[in-house]
């Protein structure tokens, strides 16, 4: 299917829907990644778009940059929303009494707490998408039920075999430090992935989800977790203030690490080049530098001769640019995923917007203490220490 198809197919099925309003809703495909872009009048409208344009058969990877903007007369302050929250969280059976806090800047809703299930954390969620007023929601409910692990990848394995749509001899499912599911393989739609996910965040005792799987257009998932490393919290916090406006993207141009910060020295700056698609370390912290032994310079990631750990944090790249959000992967020393290991390190990479498309990445990694190297000088282009 050529892009130009794409991009018909996924107009005619924004038209079709009656859930929004889709003329304000721009739609670009290049090389099979769509961009979704203009304005809605509400969150809700939002994400039934994105829905929209998922269910569209040959879309693998989605660029969302939609604004909601409420109509003046329907302009609501944020303690209205937060006594509208507060009253349909108490309204609702699904969600635990006074489990669930709210907070409200600008339109944009937090929720936090601490809940026994996934459901209940996602019921949370979907009854503040609905309210007028709200612009965006930042779901940081943790899911801290009691544990009861041994028999959770049987349970999951199990009701993927009873799925329909679900080929379960494609799909493998493991269990990583008792709450943790992590699943790999091939699936052919976002239909079967969510559904793969569905099924895994539904086994009790299940924290979070690592998402592993591959599409059949070659897009892997790298989806942050429940908790992020406090480090990359503080970095993601940094990228999230730079946001202008409604912009979920903020522009390259507006990143000032301090130089000799811990931050800076964790840290990196990618530039993303086009046709082909490719990346080039442009800045790089101390810390980055010895973790991956003193071979990024300003060097294409293609170029250098160690290809490992530089094939994966590659595919990483492209994740970040295909979806236009972050990522988040995490590895030991020896070269084999495991959050369990003292010697592993965990990488964030956040997009950054620059001349109307994807132009540069800010990464940063927070090496387990055993894997951490002792700090040397910043060479060129570097994060100085």
């Amino acid at each position: 299917m050529t892009d130009s198809q794409l991009r018909q197919d996924i107009i005619a099925e924004l038209e079709f829907d009656p859930s929004f309003g889709g003329e304000h809703i721009g739609v670009a495909v290049d090389k099979g990644v769509v961009t979704l872009g203009g304005h809605v009048e509400s969150y809700a409208e939002k994400l039934a778009a994105i829905a929209a344009a998922r269910r569209v058969k040959g879309v693998h990877a989605i660029a969302e940059n939609i604004e909601v903007h409420c109509p003046y007369e329907k302009k609501t302050t944020d303690d209205q929303i937060a006594k509208r929250a507060r009253d349909i969280l108490k309204w609702d059976v699904l969600v635990p009494p006074n489990a669930v806090d709210v907070l409200v800047h600008e339109g944009w809703v937090t929720l936090s707490g601490n809940v026994n299930w996934y459901f209940e954390k996602i019921s949370a969620e979907d009854d503040i998408r609905k309210l007028s007023g709200v612009r965006g929601i930042a779901n940081m409910i943790a899911i801290k039920p009691p544990i009861d692990s041994a028999d959770v990848k049987s349970k999951i394995d199990s009701a993927l075999k009873r799925h329909g749509e679900i080929d379960a001899n494609a799909i493998s499912v493991s269990v990583e430090n008792g709450n943790r599911v992590v699943l790999a393989g091939t699936v052919g739609n976002w239909s079967e992935r969510r559904a793969i996910e569905d099924a895994a965040w539904s086994a009790p005792g299940v924290a979070s989800v690592e998402d592993r799987l591959t599409m059949t257009g070659g897009v892997r998932s790298y989806p942050l977790p429940v908790d992020l490393e406090p480090d990359l919290g503080r970095i993601q916090a940094y990228w999230n203030g730079l946001k202008r406006g409604d912009n979920d993207v903020p522009f390259w141009d507006d990143v000032k690490i301090s130089l000799r910060s811990r931050l800076g020295r964790e840290s990196m700056l990618i530039g993303v080049f086009e046709d082909p698609l490719r990346f080039r370390f442009d800045v790089t912290g101390a810390d980055v530098v010895n973790w991956y032994g003193g071979a990024t310079g300003t060097s294409f990631l293609d170029e250098i001769d160690l290809h490992a750990p530089f094939d994966e944090l590659t595919l990483q790249c492209k994740a970040t640019v295909e979806s236009g959000a972050p990522t988040y992967y995490r590895q030991s020393a020896s070269g084999t995923a495991d959050a369990g290991r003292p010697d592993g390190y965990a990488r964030l990479l956040l997009p950054l917007w620059g001349n109307g498309r994807i132009e540069m990445l800010l990464g940063a990694m927070a090496p387990r203490p055993a894997a951490r190297k002792n700090p040397g000088p910043a060479g060129p282009g570097q994060f100085p220490d």
